[in-house]
């Protein structure tokens, strides 16, 4: 689309959308062929596990993403992955696990649902996978942490407090957390002392504040 004839802009977001529904579509059937074993020895399962593993490392919805990751599973137990391409496991935990996690943060109206989301993305940040943490902080979810610090409690205060220490220890994330209005947050639990507040002070010295 062009600014200078506004009818376009409309248009690309309506191929995309159509595209990823053709996309979600075809792998939702390429899974379920893969349960007839006449159809798994026939297929090129190199290239198309190349395709999925590109799909899933693009910019398509998370919607098409989760057929695409099933769909990596199911090749992978069914012995069609070669392992020699990489850990398909830490490729879907970076490019759907956490970013569903993170949009879960953002977007559930339930209490319980971003409960259970910030209580599993703690419990996959805490492996130490570097990774891991970079993609939480790209997927956008240093100011859903932050909203959590505000609004939780007891374990959901916990569990966003050792997440977003995490993300702390990466200089570039100190700007925006920052800018999600952490500090004032973490200075309050701190003189409050609150149950969390030695882990909130761990979190502000790691801060240049």
């Amino acid at each position: 689309g062009t600014t200078c004839n506004p009818e376009n802009l409309d248009e690309p977001p309506t191929i995309m959308v159509e595209v990823s529904q053709a996309v979600g579509a075809t792998v939702r059937l390429l899974t379920k062929l893969l349960n007839f074993d006449i159809f798994a020895r026939s297929i090129n399962s190199v290239r198309i596990v190349a395709l999925l593993r590109r799909m899933l490392q693009s910019s398509v919805p998370l919607q098409s993403k989760d057929w695409v990751t099933a769909c990596l599973i199911k090749l992978e137990s069914r012995g069609l992955v070669d392992r020699s391409v990489g850990d398909i496991g830490m490729e879907i935990t970076i490019y759907h696990t956490i970013p569903r996690l993170v949009e879960q943060m953002m977007t559930s109206f339930s209490s319980e649902m971003k409960r259970k989301a910030v209580i599993e993305l703690n419990r996959i940040i805490s492996g130490g996978v570097m990774e891991y943490t970079t993609a939480v902080a790209t997927a956008g979810g240093i100011f859903p942490l932050v909203k959590m610090i505000e609004e939780g409690e007891g374990d959901v205060l916990e569990a966003s407090l050792a997440v977003l220490y995490n993300l702390s220890l990466d200089p570039e994330n100190h700007p925006p957390i920052i800018a999600a209005g952490a500090v004032p947050l973490l200075k309050r639990i701190v003189h409050v002392e609150s149950p969390h507040w030695n882990r909130a002070l761990q979190l502000l010295r790691t801060l240049p504040v």
